[in-house]
This record gives structure tokens, sequence and C-alpha cells, in this order.
């Protein structure tokens, strides 16, 4: 297990497995790790997926799609969907 500077790990969250977490991602509160995470990534769930990602180009968290490509980025004023609708 790699955990890189200054990352963020909430209350009671789980990593299972040789995973790796970027520097400066934070892992939610209860979540489980079971895949790396990038840099600069916010995850969160059971099992963690990414949710936000920074962007340096603009400067802001931008928020991942969730039923599209892993790389895939919803513009910031649109609604998150949900994979289950």
């Amino acid at each position: 297990m790699i955990i890189g500077d200054d990352v963020w790990i909430g209350d009671n969250a789980v990593i299972i497995g040789p995973v790796s977490i970027g520097r400066g991602s934070i892992i939610g509160a209860n979540s489980v790790v079971r895949r790396d995470v990038p840099d600069q990534t916010i995850a969160a769930g059971v099992p963690a997926r990414p949710i936000k990602q920074f962007k340096y180009a603009t400067s802001q968290w931008e928020r991942i799609c969730a039923d599209g490509p892993k790389d895939t980025l919803l513009a910031p004023d649109e609604e998150l969907r949900d994979s289950r609708a």
C-alpha cells in the first residue's frame, strides 16, 4: 500500500490490498478502497469511486461523470447523474 503526501482519509475508511492513493487525494468516511486512487481525487463509497478531481487549468474541483468513462467530467453547473436511474 502506498499513500501519497497530503492525503486525507476519513473516519472508518478501509483500504484493502496493494493499492496506491495519489498525492493530495481525499478518501471519504466509511469508504472501502479496493483500487488505486489518482492524484488530486476525491473518492467515496462502498466500493470507493472517484467523484471529483482537481483540475489545475481551472483551479477547481470538477465532478466525474457517474455513468461514463472514468475520465469524463461534467461541467460545474451540471447535476451528477445517478447511475441507478
